[in-house]
């Protein structure tokens, strides 16, 4: 088990972290193992109280957390670079590595019930199920994918900031792009 060494760049996503996943544990996440998955790893975690407030800490390996969200199966999902991975609500964290995708950076859970996430500079959108199958979709613009969202039509929409568009992909992959009239206004 690798522990991140606690530095100012890291200190920050790890507190989040584990604010976040409290926050979901809370509101009744992490109650169902997830059948099929990698054999899970237990990490180290810390309690933290401030304000009257404690939450728990989770170390992850790497230090790239970008985004984080409730999955379908009761745990919180969330992306790290090149893997995507889960943690309970005892703060067994399962990770799944993501060959293709160089970036993964914010996710959320689609109508479909599995997670979408962007990759950052790879210009694809990408689709992982909660038992690990992971397949990308290539953008047609090349530019850079932030923010992703559930639409309320059953697509999920997202943000090409580097090309001032926002785009929309059905649950099959089929991507449909749009320019927004405000030159520059760099959509995240």
């Amino acid at each position: 088990m690798k522990t991140i060494a606690a530095s100012r760049r890291t200190e920050r996503p790890l507190v989040l972290l584990g604010l976040l996943v409290s926050v979901l544990l809370l509101a009744g996440c992490g109650s169902t193992p997830v059948a099929g998955s990698p054999t899970p790893t237990p990490v180290a975690s810390r309690t933290v109280s401030t304000s009257n407030v404690s939450f728990r800490e989770f170390s992850l390996p790497g230090s790239d957390l970008t985004g984080i969200t409730a999955g379908p199966d009761g745990t919180a999902w969330f992306a790290n670079g090149s893997h995507i991975g889960h943690i309970t609500s005892q703060g067994v964290i399962t990770l799944f590595p993501l060959t293709t995708t160089t970036h993964a950076y914010h996710l959320v859970q689609g109508p479909d019930g599995a997670l979408w996430f962007t990759d950052l500079p790879g210009n694809k959108i990408g689709r992982i199920t909660t038992s690990g199958d992971v397949i990308e979709f290539s953008r047609p613009t090349i530019g850079s994918t932030l923010g992703i969202t559930a639409g309320p039509d059953g697509t999920l929409w997202f943000t090409e900031s580097a090309v001032n568009k926002i785009g929309r992909i059905t649950t099959s992959g089929a991507i449909t792009e749009y320019t927004i009239p405000t030159a520059d206004s760099l959509p995240a």
